[in-house]
């Protein structure tokens, strides 16, 4: 009686914490036994008494039915209580934001990586930008390399570094581009010289010279001298380095006024954080963020396992983790440990991330921090959806240092630069 009764009206009991996604065609079939029991209910109590038929003559037909259904009813609570200890995340709401603590992912599988661009030993960070590849380089005059993804045909270089008014003393590039003109336009920041670019790539490659369209100077004190994402003329968002006066994961800063207008607050919470310099501070709330297509940040961590998922206005409102969660970091008593004890429990996380068109890429390496870039070792990519589900690991033998995907094609494209190797891996 308790399965028909479930089966009839079935409430999701589960505590809130628990987060599980229904598979579309249990539901349909769910739906088509439960109109079964309508129709048997229906047969029974409304068919029989304007017929002339026997009852007694069709009951055992109907008790087949009955327990057909009642079996498909019980077997069915039997398969979705089984599927939930196999969930492949939890979820819980902490003063209003969301933690998702992945235990594991829906698909795993390991890819095989084909070398591409043999002669561009000196790769470093590697972006996808629509049809094209930008390649920066380490240690060259020429910063970035650019080939068209379809072919690999190399169309030349963008930027130099030096002192001159458009060359770069510590060029980055987060990714934001537009298209506009038969050209794409793109933001390339120096954080030496606290300047934004907007370049015009096209033409700097056919000229063989930077093409700049809008500069956007920085105020030094902001701190933002890492990734910078324009938003609009009186909104760039980005996050600190080392010489930051008050530390932040993320700050939205009006070039116009030159005030800073949101600030994420740090993440997880800094406790006895009096002793702590900026560097400290730097290397150990170090993130690597992205912009989504809807217009919200990404920032997951490397000294902490998470991933965090912040509104336009830098709210906080879901965090994902992998393991090792950790809300609020003692800064002292991180100064008391031992150099044992760093080796030990010191790990570096996440290093890098992509925001596709439905869902986001980050790299996790999981490696000790006293073995990073001394210690060659596969790294795994994890995919989520911007909910935050997890979708798949994808193992990487390479150790990569930077990645990048190419959505319409299939491919991530990564830089093991230990080993000096280009790759690319077919989704």
């Amino acid at each position: 009686m308790r399965c028909i009764i479930w089966f009839i009206g079935k409430q999701d009991k589960l505590p809130a914490r628990v987060f599980r996604k229904k598979e579309p065609e249990r539901i349909y079939i769910l739906e088509a036994f439960q109109s079964l029991l309508l129709f048997l209910v229906y047969y029974l109590f409304y068919y029989y008494p304007i017929t002339n038929k026997s009852l007694i003559t069709d009951m055992g037909s109907l008790k087949i039915l009955f327990f057909l259904i009642l079996f498909a009813a019980c077997s069915s609570q039997i398969e979705e209580t089984s599927n939930e200890s196999q969930k492949s995340s939890e979820i819980e709401t902490l003063q209003e934001k969301e933690l998702i603590k992945v235990i594991n992912f829906p698909e795993e599988k390991t890819l095989a990586g084909e070398l591409i661009l043999e002669d561009e030993i000196k790769g470093f960070t590697v972006k996808m930008l629509d049809t094209l590849l930008m390649l920066q380089l380490m240690d060259d005059e020429r910063i970035w390399s650019v080939y068209n993804v379809n072919n690999l045909e190399h169309l030349g270089h963008v930027g130099r570094t030096g002192d001159s008014p458009h060359a770069f003393i510590s060029p980055k590039y987060s990714g934001q581009f537009t298209y506009q003109e038969n050209d794409y336009k793109v933001w390339l920041f120096d954080s030496r010289k606290y300047q934004l670019k907007k370049v015009s790539l096209f033409e700097s490659l056919k000229e063989d010279k930077l093409v700049v369209e809008e500069e956007i100077r920085i105020n030094p004190n902001s701190g933002l001298d890492q990734e910078v994402f324009k938003i609009n003329d009186t909104l760039l968002v980005g996050n600190q380095g080392y010489q930051a006066i008050e530390k932040s994961r993320l700050k939205g800063y009006n070039p116009i006024t030159e005030n800073i207008v949101y600030d994420s607050g740090l993440q997880p919470k800094l406790l006895n954080g009096e002793q702590m310099i900026g560097p400290m501070l730097y290397f150990i709330y170090m993130d690597y963020i992205a912009i989504t297509p809807s217009g919200e940040f990404l920032s997951a961590m490397s000294d902490f396992n998470r991933i965090d998922m912040f509104t336009k206005d830098l709210q906080l409102h879901t965090t994902i983790t992998t393991g090792n969660y950790v809300e609020e970091f003692d800064a002292a008593a991180n100064l008391e440990k031992t150099e044992e004890e760093k080796e030990e429990e010191d790990y570096s996380y996440y290093a890098d991330i992509f925001a596709g068109k439905n869902q986001f890429y980050a790299m996790y390496r999981n490696q000790k921090q006293s073995e990073y870039y001394n210690v060659s070792k596969e790294v795994e990519i994890h995919v989520f959806d911007y909910d935050g589900n997890p979708i798949q690991k994808l193992t990487i033998p390479e150790y990569l240092i930077s990645f990048t995907v190419d959505e319409v094609n299939g491919y991530i494209y990564g830089v093991d630069h230990m080993n000096e190797k280009i790759l690319r891996y077919k989704l």
